[in-house]
């Protein structure tokens, strides 16, 4: 006679292992771990610089209720800083493509141009590749002449783009 023994089973996630699981590539554990890099930062980030100073992020429509939510709120409660989000939509590939990384120089410009970019662009790493080139065949520097504003390009480290400006 065999038995089956049933078990109730708990399943647990611990923060410190999922960047074990692939899942990481999925959004939803890249936004976590965003979150997680971007609060241990803000820890370092100073109570205010110097000099007033405004700051656009561009984000692909996906990512920019979470840059809302965490980044400008933190940032906008250093002094002499402001920061907004500009949501850019990809016409280059359509609209249903939401993610930063497959943006292009054409679409940012043309959702930029006609809005108040403040002091400094700031364009995430992954929207060009390992020889800075958006998908376009853009660089940063054409969109950079073409909006007339400076652009930094940013790869998730904001507590050297801030001291930058200390």
């Amino acid at each position: 006679m065999k038995f089956r023994e049933h078990r109730q089973v708990s399943f647990c996630i611990r923060h410190d292992l999922r960047l074990e699981f692939p899942q990481i590539e999925n959004g939803v554990g890249m936004a976590r771990e965003f979150i997680d890099r971007f609060e241990e930062q803000s820890s370092h980030f100073p109570h205010r610089i110097k000099t007033r100073l405004e700051l656009t992020l561009v984000s692909g429509v996906l990512a920019a209720p979470i840059i809302n939510r965490w980044v400008i709120q933190r940032l906008n409660e250093i002094e002499n800083l402001t920061a907004k989000v500009q949501t850019v939509k990809n016409e280059f590939y359509g609209n249903s493509v939401t993610v930063t990384g497959l943006l292009t120089g054409q679409d940012i410009l043309n959702q930029l141009r006609d809005q108040a970019a403040g002091d400094i662009i700031l364009l995430p790493a992954n929207c060009i590749n390992f020889d800075g080139i958006f998908l376009d065949d853009w660089t940063p520097a054409m969109l950079q002449t073409r909006l007339k504003k400076p652009i930094e390009i940013i790869d998730n480290d904001f507590v050297t783009l801030i001291e930058k400006f200390k």
